[in-house]
């Protein structure tokens, strides 16, 4: 795996999801309302599977689990965070 990091994305690559990706698990808070996250998975073929997952308001770190399908094979995950976003991103898990 490969990382890399700008401003407001986060870029995970040669991710291996041989067996399928059910769920992705993302650890953090945010100090607003909600913050939305945007992740994009990215295929070796160019495929784009884009999701955005809501995250609520936290004093504490928190988890939010979001459903997913038709995530297969080596993929990059990238994970962008808007202008004006108050997150602060500790892990992410995804699952089959």
């Amino acid at each position: 795996m490969k990382f890399t990091i700008s401003a407001t994305e986060y870029d995970f690559a040669e991710m291996d999801f041989t067996r399928g990706a059910g769920s992705i698990t993302i650890y953090g808070r945010t100090h607003h309302d909600n913050d939305s996250i945007h992740v994009h998975f990215m295929g070796e073929n160019g495929e784009i599977i884009r999701e955005i997952v809501e995250f609520p308001h936290s004093e504490d770190v928190t988890a939010v689990t979001y459903p997913l399908s038709g995530i297969s094979g080596r993929m990059t995950v990238k994970f962008t965070f808007l202008p004006g976003c108050d997150f602060d991103f500790r892990a992410f898990e995804i699952k089959p």
